[in-house]
């Protein structure tokens, strides 16, 4: 095998790699549902600095909870939750209203 040979096959490495990458993290971008300006500039790192915007996007792109904020949010959904059939109480019957307001009473 030559040196041209060997360069070769690592450059194919190199390449195959980078897009791998790039693709595995732009679909990572993707799924997180960020804003269209934000998702794009992020997109647009990762296209322009090889290796680099990967880097980049693992230092600064993610958004790390803690242990305790994780927690903290789900007992908060589960007291939501708790709640929610209280909240889905009927309608008030409105009987007897002034005649100026009937209209606003048929709006539910």
């Amino acid at each position: 095998m030559t040196t041209f040979e060997i360069v070769f096959w690592l450059q194919q490495v190199f390449i195959i790699s980078y897009l791998c990458l790039v693709i595995g993290f732009a679909v990572r971008v993707i799924m997180q549902r960020l804003a269209p300006g934000v998702a794009l500039a992020w997109l647009l790192v990762l296209v322009l600095l090889p290796y680099l915007g990967v880097m980049l996007y693992l230092l600064f792109g993610e958004r790390f909870l803690g242990v305790a904020r994780v927690q903290r949010r789900a007992r908060l959904n589960k007291t939501y939750r708790d709640a929610l059939p209280d909240l889905a109480m009927p309608p008030p019957v409105w009987h007897g209203c002034h005649s100026a307001s009937a209209s606003l009473v048929n709006l539910e």
